[in-house]
């Protein structure tokens, strides 16, 4: 019972012979489905187009739209975060730099505050130091006329000199004060005033130059003044005759015994302001002098007495006699010399000449370049005055 085997040949690619019709029916199938694609696509366009105008199916709800609304939604999330950290970044730079400069800020007060405590301590130590020498200068005002001084002066006297006595300052300290003044002292320029108290042109130089270099303690600090009131006198033996007369001697004691009792020191014009009052007025010189000694607190009865005591006349004779000591020889009144060299017309400009003689350390700031060229310049003027003059000196006359 074995299944019939039917052998089935193939016909070869020449034996076989398709219908012409058959092929004619599949193109034009296929033609008329292409057509039927298109029309369908068309209509399923319209139709979207429809439902859409419609409002049946939004343009949210539509799948591309909800991926396209994902896609931004994730690239805005993406931009928030790189804008966040950027500006994280930013403040964080910011909040460093600001805390550099606070730190900054901070050093800089520190020294500037180290800066003031030095500055302080500075002005505290040169106030103690002006008291020091003004404290000197009342006990030795007090040891020539202590029953003179005003009750405050007296009081303030005897005060200063409690606490001394109470801090009972070791020989060694004193001595090296004594070692620190003599120092100074060798510092300082000589400045030799050569008058006569009845001179305008003493007048003038007194009033125009010297008045406001002296109420300066930073200059008198650089100079030792001493005034010779004798001028163009005559002297024989131990008599004196003054240029301008016998109300000129006296005058010319008056000045002398101002300069003896009251000495100018760095802290105190002394006699000055009184002599400067004296010499910008035109009257008596004693009756000016009682006049400016009482309005500069000078005590004009002990000054009274030294000019009309043998003190005064000896005061009178040794200015003669240093006068008439110089070399070269005076040539008119007012004379001035620095280190015993005479200035002649550079005596206008003294403050820049003394400047430039002083040898201390440190030079005040009078001496500074603008202070300087401010000098020379009130030189010129004063020199070029209308009313600049001397009183030359006459061989022989009076």
């Amino acid at each position: 019972n074995h299944p019939t085997m039917v052998e089935v040949t193939p016909l070869l690619r020449s034996e076989r012979k398709p219908p012409v019709l058959g092929r004619a029916v599949i193109a034009a199938v296929a033609a008329l489905a292409l057509v039927g694609a298109a029309a369908l696509v068309s209509h399923v366009g319209s139709s979207r187009a429809a439902l859409l105008a419609d409002g049946v199916e939004p343009v949210s709800k539509l799948s591309f739209t909800r991926a396209e609304n994902v896609h931004f939604k994730a690239a805005k999330k993406l931009d928030d975060v790189s804008s966040r950290s950027a500006v994280n970044s930013y403040f964080n730079k910011l909040d460093a730099a600001q805390e550099r400069q606070h730190a900054a800020d901070e050093h800089e007060a520190k020294k500037a505050s180290s800066k003031q405590q030095s500055l302080n301590s500075y002005f505290d130590k040169l106030g103690a130091s002006y008291a020091h020498e003004t404290s000197q200068h009342m006990r030795a005002r007090a040891a020539r006329h202590p029953g003179k001084l005003a009750h405050h002066t007296r009081f303030h006297y005897a005060k200063e000199a409690a606490k001394d006595a109470s801090e009972g300052r070791s020989e060694a300290n004193t001595q090296e004060e004594e070692e620190s003044s003599q120092l100074t002292a060798a510092n300082k320029v000589k400045i030799g005033f050569y008058m006569e108290s009845m001179c305008p042109g003493c007048k003038y130089y007194t009033t125009h130059v010297l008045k406001e270099l002296m109420d300066k303690p930073e200059f008198r600090q650089m100079v030792d003044v001493e005034v010779f009131p004798y001028g163009n006198g005559q002297l024989t033996g131990t008599q004196i005759a003054c240029q301008h007369g016998a109300d000129e001697c006296e005058g010319n004691k008056v000045i002398a015994c101002m300069q003896k009792l009251y000495p100018i020191t760095d802290a105190d014009p002394g006699f000055f302001p009184a002599f400067a009052c004296m010499e910008g007025k035109d009257g008596k010189p004693v009756t000016e002098g009682e006049t400016c000694a009482n309005a500069n607190n000078l005590d004009w009865s002990h000054i009274q007495t030294c000019v009309a005591g043998t003190e005064g006349s000896d005061l009178a004779l040794s200015a003669a006699q240093a006068t008439e000591g110089l070399s070269p020889a005076h040539e008119y009144a007012p004379w001035v010399t620095l280190n015993s060299s005479p200035m002649r017309d550079d005596s206008y400009n003294l403050a820049a000449k003394v400047c430039d003689a002083y040898t201390g350390m440190d030079k005040p700031s009078i001496c500074s370049a603008d202070a300087v060229k401010a000098d020379e310049g009130q030189a010129l003027r004063v020199i070029n005055d209308i009313g600049f003059s001397v009183c030359p000196r006459v061989s022989g006359k009076v």
